[in-house]
């Protein structure tokens, strides 16, 4: 019987030893829990001021390089004497390819230019150089104007939302200006000219948009052929082939954008996301393939679900998807499409609509009536304002540039360019086909179809500036990291560099030849490489270095 009591006695206070083990583990688990989000709000603030101080610095690097620009324009009017030579003027021949950027015209007499760039308001931090001399005079090699090219792509409901414009409106009684080339002796920072590096091709129809990876040398690509493809531009190949290829939406793919690493984490993809949009409404969200993945490691063709490549695909549209761009700084992502809308949506842990944003036909500034059915400005590309994470901006093919704040789910402005500028019976015909903000400045630039570059102030609400910026529309914009200088593509065939600070060409490349009209239809920097791309209707890719 005494063996049993203590048995008992031993078996209850094993008992009292386990609850007492397992009351301290709780209490140590709670300190533990405690310290450990005490930790990560210190990351979280310690990373907002990295992300404070880069800015900073991106802004100093900017300011002392339009110091040193100041400087050269200074020494070089100095070291001019009155009786200095004459600059070489170098004038393009006639070619019966207008779209060959590289011909050269006739000499034609001088014409004032209706693109004189206006100074910047008050709030305006980009200073304007000293006006180059237009040494080369570019004119058009035809006359009308080319649609642009989304319109081509039907809706997928069988009916146009945009009004066209009218073929009887009367042509310009005024050829384009002459675009200028800045000598490279008055241009600011180390722009040194770019050569073709590589040049893809494995799409079966037009490149309607591409994108990088953030830090990783992959490209990603967009078709009307209705297939996503990356390529590896690291690859040893002479003959550079797709690494994967997605067949992913029902019809073609109107663009792509590249989601960063640390904003897909969320989803359990360490290696960022592509973002896809099509003519369907869908827009897709991909895992991206180790860059060093062997494109034959795999023998048999099996899908991107077998791979585990697709994450997710929402139904997010009514109508075509136009553009995609993700944020830079947070894990939002935006969209425009053709049914009038503009949404925001969350890539966390599962994406999800965050608000759908639009703009009536009423808050037109000039009360234009290019809208789809319902009275809505119909959005031709959206873009994030990496200065400002709560807003968004989006061009309109009305004209237009709308600037959006998240929180309040509320348009904050409308911009429109003078009157003045734009030479057209149908503000249709000056659509925004681009846009793009400064990476440190409140400073955007649109692409618009009457072949102009525009400048506008986010802080003054207006257009500071106006270039004609190539012969035929132009079809797409991109900035690099340093904010210092601009690439863009037009309907010309021609890929274009531009300084920021003096809003003048410092290069032209020959990039792609026209099709139905259209020829290059997207360009994009590397974020961290010296990689600038093209996309074209040609169904080639071009990588410049």
């Amino acid at each position: 019987m005494d063996s049993v009591e203590e048995a008992l006695r031993f078996i209850a206070k094993q008992f009292e030893s386990a609850d007492l083990a397992r009351v301290q583990w709780v209490e140590e688990r709670k300190v533990f829990q405690a310290q450990l989000q005490e930790l990560q709000a210190q990351k979280k603030i310690q990373d907002d001021h990295t992300k404070e101080l880069l800015l900073q610095v991106k802004m100093l690097e900017f300011a002392l390089q339009q110091e040193r620009g100041r400087y050269m324009t200074a020494f070089s009017k100095a070291e001019k004497a009155p009786g200095s030579p004459k600059s070489r003027t170098v004038f393009r021949k006639d070619s019966s390819n207008g779209s060959n950027s590289g011909s050269f015209y006739g000499a034609s007499p001088p014409v004032k230019s209706d693109s004189e760039i206006s100074r910047g308001s008050p709030g305006m931090e980009i200073s304007r150089g000293p006006p180059a001399s237009p040494e080369v005079s570019v004119t058009r090699g035809k006359e009308g104007e080319t649609l642009i090219s989304r319109a081509r792509v039907n809706s997928r409901t069988g009916e146009n939302r945009s009004v066209p414009s009218s073929p009887s409106n009367p042509p310009m009684t005024k050829g384009p200006p002459p675009v200028e080339v800045l000598p490279s002796s008055k241009v600011s920072g180390n722009f040194r000219a770019c050569k073709m590096k590589q040049k893809l091709s494995g799409h079966l129809d037009g490149i309607r948009s591409i994108t990088f990876h953030p830090t990783d040398p992959l490209l990603v690509s967009a078709s009307e052929d209705a297939t996503v493809k990356i390529w590896n531009l690291a690859s040893k190949h002479s003959e550079i082939e797709a690494m994967a290829t997605f067949r992913v939406h029902t019809d073609s793919v109107l663009s792509v954008a590249s989601i960063k690493p640390e904003h897909s984490i969320g989803l359990g993809y360490r290696n960022g996301l592509i973002a896809s949009g099509g003519k369907d409404g869908t827009i897709t969200l991909l895992a991206y393939p180790e860059a060093g993945m062997d494109r034959d490691s795999k023998s048999e063709p099996y899908s991107v679900e077998y791979y585990g490549y697709m994450v997710h695909r929402l139904e997010a549209h009514r109508d075509a998807i136009w553009s995609l761009s993700a944020h830079p700084y947070t894990n939002l992502l935006f969209s425009a499409s053709a049914d009038a809308c503009v949404r925001v949506w969350g890539i966390s842990s599962e994406p999800t609509l965050k608000c759908t944003l639009g703009a009536s036909v009423r808050q037109h500034p000039a009360g234009v009536h290019v809208h789809s059915g319902d009275g809505l400005l119909v959005p031709t590309c959206v873009a994030a304002v990496p200065t400002n994470a709560a807003t968004l901006i989006a061009g309109y093919t009305s004209c237009t540039i709308g600037q959006y704040d998240i929180g309040s789910e509320r348009l904050v402005q409308l911009m429109c360019p003078a009157d003045s500028d734009v030479h057209i019976t149908a503000f249709r015909e000056a659509q925004v086909n681009q846009v793009v903000a400064h990476p440190t400045m409140p400073i955007v630039v649109a692409a618009h179809q009457d072949r102009r570059l525009r400048f506008y102030d986010l802080r003054a609400g207006k257009c500071v500036a106006s270039v004609v910026a190539h012969q035929d529309a132009v079809s797409s914009l991109s900035m690099d990291a340093s904010g210092l200088y601009l690439a863009s593509g037009g309907h010309d065939g021609s890929l274009r560099f531009w300084s920021v600070a003096e809003r003048t060409c410092v290069h032209e490349q020959s990039a792609h030849r026209p099709k139905y009209g259209e020829a290059v239809q997207d360009v994009a920097y590397h974020p961290t490489r010296g990689f600038v791309a093209t996309g074209g209707a040609d169904s080639v890719i071009k990588v410049f270095q």
